[in-house]
Parts: structure tokens; C-alpha cells; sequence
């Protein structure tokens, strides 16, 4: 710092820092207390055994997904609750099947393509065990035991007679090495059986010819395929910013699941042993400490109504094993709270225990666990899924000439983006939920369409067979409620009063034929 007058070039005076009072606690500087660590990141007594790993989860998955996969299969097989809690997760979010419905401005067109997919949909699996419905229960199944699903394109011939040549195949997650972490041939990175290119893009996956546990005698060595991947659709929540690969929803339930079925059975065992009636007499050894000669054995056998008579010192013990009582149950409902939360299942549905719930709760459980199903249903199976296969399925339908889509290769989003209709959400009170339904409809507030899509229909096909019945009717001469006129115009001629059902005259009946008029020969 340059200075001017007679104190040029003397160093300049030394300012202190001005200090400013404390706000901290106890006098300390407000500063020091910011840097207080949070209270979840103590490591006092409290929290001494919570020792969190800072590793990314690709890590922990690596390390543990296969042990986690093989305890999730083999619980879903041995364990009664474990089955349950994978049945009702899948039955919630697919049930039977999500229906796609095409809506173009060609009505006649969009019926052509529901018709086709209608018929393709018995083809699509090629192992041909189920429909595509039973298809996507299988991927959901998959997707909720092992954490993720593959499944594969299989493109065919004409030759092999498909109503659309492609069909989907369902890899076992297995059969993708989790172990597998290397440098590919042509340089990209291959990380858990996942080929990635320098920015990181998912370019191929490795599967084993066959799942490396099913030993097929007289086979050939198994090897690595490389399939590239717009062949595989990889169906898997992520859960972490960067997961590559998933893992088992059944994870954070496993020991749950294990302690409480180890305690359902030592239960089971305890009221064995005490329905078991068992005797035991005790008596005073002898002053020489040798044991009666005329004692035959040591099984006393029990009869009806017996008096026995007991030694001088001898007594009767019964065995009776402790009781739990009442804990039980509520030990078993504690862990039942904490099995269904960890499978993000509502309690009733997961155990079935109506005892301790009520319309009104279940109602209102009912309503926030379908809005958990609606976004699995669209950001994991609608994006990663339906839509991907959609799409490819329309390429095929086109390309081979099955449906004929005009303007499809210049604007292909119509065709490739249809409706999907989950299946229908079971109502708790079904006249209450019709009624604010009509009244939401009525007011302008919904449409009939979203009302009948939320009931797993699709407003075509009803609009379509509503007016097949009211031709029927009107052909036979049947009036009802919901065939009259709208308010204020005239009703036809012959038609019944609202809630009723006008019906044909009854046939002439002739003189003799009439019954006779004594009430002794009434019936």
C-alpha cells in the first residue's frame, strides 16, 4: 500500500479485528456451533451399532444380490407369508393384465390394431406358457423376487406362421453375471454383465447360454453372450442416482420373514409337547444307593379311571411347558406391521386380518396404496416395458404386412403410444363411488372416459356394446331406464316409467282355457 506526506513508506498501522458478541451457546461462537454435527450422524452410545457403509449401492449389489436373490426364491417357495406378500404385490399392480387401447382419429383403424394385438397376445411368450398378460405377471414376479427382470426380443419368420413375427422370452436374472466386471473386446466397460460405452450408455448385456445353476447332463460347456441392447428390456426400480442393476424387493423383510417363521415353528412345536400327557414319578433312592430290584422298567402306561398306588416317598410330576398366552399374537402382529411395510404392502392385504381393521381405515389405506400402485404401474412397467414393446410390436405388425398403419413411417407416435388400462381397482363401497362418480361426470369435473379406464374398460368397446344392447332391445320391444329420452322430450311410445322395464302383452288366452272361477280350485 503506497502512503503520501511525512509517513511515507512507514509501514501501515496494525487494525485488530473487531470482535462481535457471541450468539453460540454457552459463549461459544456461533460459527463452532454451526459446524455441530447432526444428530443422526452422532457416534455416541446411541447410535454406536449403526455402522452405514459409504459405498455406492452398485457395490453393495454386487456383493450381496446373489445371496439376496437365492433367500427371496427360496422363501417365496417355503414361506407361507413370503408367497402371499409376493402374490398380493403382483396382483395389485398387474391382476390380469394391462390392457393397451389405441385411440386414433380412424375408429375403424383403431379397432383393427386392438383386434390384431387381441390375437397376437396368445403368441407373444416364446415358451408359450402363457398369454402376454400372463406375461407381464411373470416380469412382475420376476421384477419383485430378484429386484429386476430381463427380457429379450425374439424376432421370427413369416414362415413360422405368427399372427405378428416377434415374440418376448424372460431371462432369470442369474443368467446375467453379477461378478462380471471387465474391459470388453472392442474397449467398453462391462460393470455387473452390462456393457457401457465411453459416455456411459448401456450398449449390450452378457448372459449365459443357460442358467449357471441347472445342470443339463451330456450339455455343452456354458458360455457368455454378448446381446446388444435393443434386444433386452431391463425392467428394475432404482432406487440411487447410477444403479445399474436391481435388487430384491424382499430385501428389507428377509429377516423378518426368517425370525418370525423360526417362532411360528417353535410355537407349533411347544403345543405339540403340551398335548402330550407325560408322567413322571420321582422317589428317594435307597440308603445304599442301588435302585429297587422289582422296578420293571420306567414307562408307566396311563389308564381311564386307574387307581395306582405310589411307593412310600415316590410323587407325580406333569409336564407342563410354559405358555406364552397372549404374546404371542402380539408379537406376531408387530412383526406383521414391520414384514408389510418393508414390502410396501397395507397389512390386511398382505395377511388377510380383517380383525383388526374396519371399513373406514381400510378405505383410506386403500386409496394411498393405489396411488403407490399407479406409479409403479407407469414409471416402472409402463416405461421400462409396455411401451418399449409397443412399440417394437408395431414395427413388426407393419413391417410384415399384418395391419397396413397409414402415415406411420413419417408420424409413428399415434400407433406406438396407446392407452394403458390397468386392471380395475375393486370397490369397498361400490353405490357410494358409482354415485360421486356420476356426480363428478355430471358437473363437468371428469370425463366418461377416464371414469371407465379407471375401471379396467375401454369407452369404445362400452359405447360400442351399449349400442348393441339398446338395438337388441328395441328389436325385441324392451324399454329401461337407460333407454329414455333425455328430460324434457317425449318419451316413445310404450316406454316405461324410469327403473322400470316395459314387457311384451301377455298371449291371448281362450274361454276354455280360463281357470275356473270356484276359490276351492285356486291354487
Amino acid at each position: 500500500m503506497l502512503r503520501w506526506g511525512k509517513n511515507a513508506g512507514a509501514a501501515p498501522p496494525r487494525v485488530e479485528p473487531r470482535v462481535f458478541p457471541s450468539s453460540g451457546v454457552g459463549g461459544r461462537p456461533a460459527a463452532r456451533a454451526a459446524t455441530a454435527p447432526f444428530e443422526g450422524a452422532a457416534r455416541g452410545r446411541r447410535l454406536a451399532g449403526l455402522q452405514a457403509p459409504t459405498v455406492h449401492v452398485n457395490q453393495l449389489i454386487a456383493a450381496a444380490g446373489p445371496t439376496l436373490t437365492a433367500r427371496a426364491r427360496w422363501m417365496y417357495k417355503n414361506l407361507p407369508y413370503a408367497k402371499k406378500g409376493v402374490n398380493a404385490w403382483v396382483n395389485a399392480h398387474v391382476a390380469t393384465g394391462i390392457v393397451p387401447s389405441w385411440r386414433l382419429p380412424n375408429q375403424a383403424k383403431s379397432q383393427e390394431l386392438i383386434d390384431l394385438f387381441d390375437f397376437s397376445s396368445a403368441e407373444i411368450d416364446a415358451d408359450g406358457r402363457s398369454d402376454f398378460y400372463g406375461f407381464q405377471r411373470r416380469v412382475d414376479t420376476e421384477e419383485c423376487l430378484a429386484g429386476e427382470a430381463f427380457v429379450r426380443f425374439r424376432p421370427r419368420l413369416m414362415a413360422d406362421g405368427l399372427a405378428v413375427p416377434l415374440q418376448l422370452q424372460l431371462i432369470p436374472s442369474e443368467q446375467c453375471p453379477m461378478e462380471l466386471t471387465r474391459l470388453a473386446p472392442n474397449g467398453n466397460v462391462i460393470r455387473q454383465g452390462i456393457e457401457l460405452d465411453a459416455i456411459g450408455r448401456r450398449v449390450a448385456y452378457w448372459f449365459w447360454r443357460r442358467h449357471p445353476q441347472d445342470n443339463i447332463p451330456l450339455a455343452t460347456a456354458n458360455e457368455l453372450v454378448r446381446v446388444p441392447a435393443s434386444e433386452i428390456l431391463h425392467v428394475f426400480e432404482a432406487f440411487e442416482a447410477g444403479q445399474l442393476r436391481g435388487f430384491s424387493r424382499l430385501t428389507a423383510a428377509i429377516v423378518k420373514l426368517f425370525l418370525q417363521a423360526e417362532h411360528d415353528d417353535n410355537e407349533q412345536a411347544r403345543h405339540g409337547v403340551a398335548s402330550l400327557y407325560s408322567v413322571f414319578i420321582t422317589e428317594p433312592a435307597d440308603e445304599d444307593g442301588d435302585d429297587d430290584e422289582d422296578v420293571e422298567g420306567d414307562v408307566i402306561r396311563l389308564s381311564t379311571g386307574a387307581v395306582n398306588r405310589l411307593r412310600p416317598g415316590e410323587k407325580i410330576e406333569v409336564a407342563a411347558p410354559a405358555d406364552v398366552g397372549a404374546n404371542y399374537e402380539a408379537y406376531q402382529y408387530r412383526q406383521g406391521l414391520a414384514i408389510a411395510a418393508a414390502l410396501d404392502l397395507p397389512y390386511v392385504v398382505m395377511f388377510g386380518d380383517l380383525v383388526r381393521s374396519n371399513f373406514s381405515n381400510n378405505k383410506g389405506i386403500m386409496v394411498d396404496f393405489g396411488r403407490q400402485i399407479e406409479s409403479h404401474q407407469h414409471s416402472v412397467l409402463g416405461h421400462q416395458f409396455l411401451f418399449p414393446f409397443i412399440r417394437r410390436w408395431v414395427d413388426a405388425a407393419q413391417a410384415s404386412g399384418a395391419i397396413v398403419l397409414p402415415g406411420y413411417g413419417r408420424n409413428p407416435r399415434p400407433y406406438i403410444r396407446p392407452q394403458l388400462i390397468p386392471p380395475k381397482f375393486e370397490w369397498l363401497d361400490r353405490l357410494k363411488d358409482v354415485q360421486a362418480d356420476v356426480l363428478e361426470v355430471q358437473a363437468g369435473f371428469a370425463s366418461r372416459r377416464s371414469k371407465v379406464a379407471a375401471r379396467g374398460g375401454d369407452i369404445e368397446e362400452v359405447d360400442r356394446t351399449n349400442a348393441r344392447d339398446r338395438a337388441n332391445a328395441l328389436d325385441q320391444g324392451l324399454r329401461y331406464s337407460t333407454d329414455l329420452p333425455p328430460a324434457g322430450t317425449a318419451q316413445p311410445d310404450g316406454a316405461a316409467s324410469a327403473g322400470t322395464a316395459a314387457l311384451p302383452p301377455p298371449d291371448p288366452v281362450e274361454d276354455d282355457a280360463a281357470p275356473a272361477a270356484d276359490p276351492s280350485t285356486e291354487n
